[in-house]
């Protein structure tokens, strides 16, 4: 019901980042006063404000932005993985490359973009099982890249990437505190 309230009130142009507190500082502004059943809340402006805030775009942004990707890399001890969005994924040590998968196909499931790399070169641990992967694009901090691959089965491989230019970055949000007294009278 607060937040529900909080949005009703706040609600417009600014990103407010709100955070409870226990004690006021003698330099907040009082900003907003509701009264909610016995309870008194009282908003603070600061004067600060927040860092940037990071938020997942919906679908269309994130294919138009997975799109834009030429390709990246990510390099673990002596090998090199190299993920082509739409195309493939190679892996490369000094003397070898072996194909992880070749692009068959994007989805979308939990507020996550996914695809799915098949075919790849056979495996050398289980010989009848061909390489593949799953890659993941999300929204997050600093620059685009590869964060980690790991193989959850023999040969198959999950890779995360993330970066800003899969986010939202929201700046000069204002930060609100506030305070909650009980009110006696009802």
């Amino acid at each position: 019901m607060l937040l529900f309230l909080i949005s009703l009130v706040f609600g417009g142009e600014f990103l407010y980042n709100f955070k409870k507190v226990d004690k006021i500082e003698e330099n907040y502004e009082l900003f907003k006063e509701i009264k909610l059943k016995t309870f008194l809340y009282k908003f603070y402006r600061t004067g600060k404000s927040s860092t940037k805030l990071l938020i997942q775009q919906h679908l269309p942004f994130l294919l138009q932005e997975v799109t834009k990707i030429k390709s990246l890399d990510f390099t673990r001890q002596s090998l090199i993985f190299t993920l082509t969005p739409y195309k493939d994924i190679f892996m490369k040590d000094k003397n070898t490359t072996i194909c992880i998968g070749k692009y068959v196909g994007t989805f979308f499931e939990d507020d996550t973009l996914y695809q799915y790399y098949k075919g790849g070169d056979k495996c050398d641990i289980k010989k009848d099982v061909n390489r593949s992967a799953r890659v993941s694009y999300k929204g997050g901090p600093g620059k685009l890249r590869i964060d980690k691959i790991y193989e959850s089965k023999v040969c198959r491989y999950e890779i995360v990437v993330i970066g800003e230019e899969l986010s939202r970055v929201v700046e000069g949000n204002v930060e609100i505190v506030y305070f909650v007294e009980e009110n006696d009278s009802r």
